[in-house]
């Protein structure tokens, strides 16, 4: 036949056969889901941009022994999030509403009614408050994981169809309970750091002089800013990174390596992403469905250029972008 090719599978090295009007598009192998360039030229050896990501959702190699970690400034980060933002804005925003109203009706409408609570009842509302704080921290995580899974399928050029509506929904135990560990810590370092900020601040609130109180109030609050800013500057590849692979010790190493040779760059995007939730939040929450997934959009971004990772919304022409599963056929040799 004339009007087909073959070529090998970067991900999984299944022999498949593509039309020829599949050439020099994306394309995604149904065997493994991994999304490559189709070229009629290179049947063995992907090219510069045969591969913009590996199966995420089957387990990655390659990305995270360690190797080829990059260091990125800033600038070309913003402008490749820029260029998602400004070609990918709809399938990133309207998907959102889906965890936004789960948000509302598990965490919001809840919080809401135990501060009502409080006004008559202080200290059943804080009981309240202690035994919902796992159910919380579920909602919130799965919050954060939907919205790297928009990230990602953005970044990748992909759309919900491809895996069927409950594949795109539903997130991976490894993953879910990765991110949820994840989130989890970095609560409980908050409070720690909060408590005891508060704890010093009462402690002076007996101090006569008052230069010395407010030496010591903005003291420990610009000591638990600082902390809470350097752990967010070391951690914050891990959130792609487990939604990706799920977590690990390599996937650990991996983002402290990452975080670890760019630590400017790491600062001026915690700096940044405080900013852009900050802003969210202060809107009476209603800035944060449109602040969370474009923050998880900066860190899929970052990760991925410290990666040396290609994107495909980024990288590969608009023209050439298809999620159409039938341009790539898998007839694996016998």
């Amino acid at each position: 036949m004339t009007n087909i090719f073959q070529q090998t599978c970067p991900g999984c090295g299944a022999a498949l056969e593509l039309p020829l009007e599949a050439e020099g598009k994306a394309a995604v192998c149904p065997a493994c889901d991994h999304r490559f360039v189709a070229s009629a030229k290179v049947a063995d050896e992907p090219s510069e941009l045969a591969s913009f990501t590996a199966p995420r959702r089957r387990g990655m190699s390659g990305l995270t022994d360690g190797s080829n970690v990059r260091r990125v400034a800033i600038e070309p980060i913003f402008q490749s999030f820029q260029t998602v933002l400004s070609t990918r804005r709809r399938p990133l925003f309207l998907p959102f509403l889906i965890p936004t109203f789960l948000a509302f009706v598990g965490l919001v409408y809840p919080l809401a009614y135990l501060n009502r609570m409080a006004q008559a009842n202080l200290a059943t509302a804080q009981w309240w408050l202690i035994g919902l704080l796992p159910w919380f921290l579920l909602v919130l995580s799965y919050v954060i994981w939907f919205a790297l899974n928009l990230a990602h399928d953005v970044c990748e050029t992909t759309s919900a169809s491809t895996g069927g509506f409950w594949f795109w929904i539903k997130p991976q135990a490894n993953a879910y309970f990765g991110l949820l560990i994840l989130f989890g810590m970095l609560s409980l370092t908050g409070a720690i750091l909060a408590t005891v900020g508060y704890l010093a601040i009462t402690m002076t609130s007996t101090v006569s002089a008052i230069e010395l109180r407010l030496l010591v109030s903005g003291g420990v609050i610009a000591l638990a800013i600082t902390t809470m800013l350097a752990i967010c500057m070391r951690i914050w590849p891990l959130f792609p990174l487990i939604y990706r692979d799920g977590i690990s010790r390599q996937v650990i190493r991996r983002g402290l390596a990452l975080s670890g040779a760019n630590l400017m760059t790491s600062f001026l995007l915690v700096a940044t992403l405080g900013f852009l939730l900050g802003s969210g939040f202060s809107f009476a929450l209603i800035g944060l469905p449109l602040a969370i997934p474009v923050a998880a959009v900066f860190l899929v971004v970052a990760a991925y250029r410290m990666e040396g990772a290609p994107i495909a919304a980024v990288d590969v022409p608009e023209g050439q972008w298809t999620d159409d599963r039938s341009l790539v056929e898998n007839r694996e040799s016998q």
